[in-house]
């Protein structure tokens, strides 16, 4: 295995943290949106009830669907029982 060292300025470090900062500003409000929706969906959290006046409070129930909760523990049941395995071939290795 080839230990190759990168060199990177002082300047293009300040360049990364920056890019790294704007694209949190950018995303920001799209990623607070997506999570809390996630959070809906995966805590199961109440609906709001039935708008509409001449609908009688007893007479229904919302039922959420647990699929979404049930999909991510299964991926998380996935990813901790798998053996993650990644070979990237060198330079050398990708013609043969």
């Amino acid at each position: 295995m080839v230990d190759k060292k990168i060199a990177i300025s002082a300047e293009e470090i300040t360049a990364m943290k920056q890019r790294a900062t704007d694209l949190i500003s950018f995303y920001g409000k799209r990623d607070r949106e997506l999570y809390a929706r996630y959070r809906e969906m995966f805590f199961i959290e109440p609906a709001e009830a039935a708008r509409d006046q001449t609908v009688d409070e007893k007479d229904w129930a919302i039922t959420r669907s647990p699929t979404s909760r049930n999909e991510v523990i299964g991926m998380v049941r996935l990813l901790e029982t798998s053996t993650l395995s990644i070979h990237v071939p060198d330079a050398d290795q990708a013609d043969s």
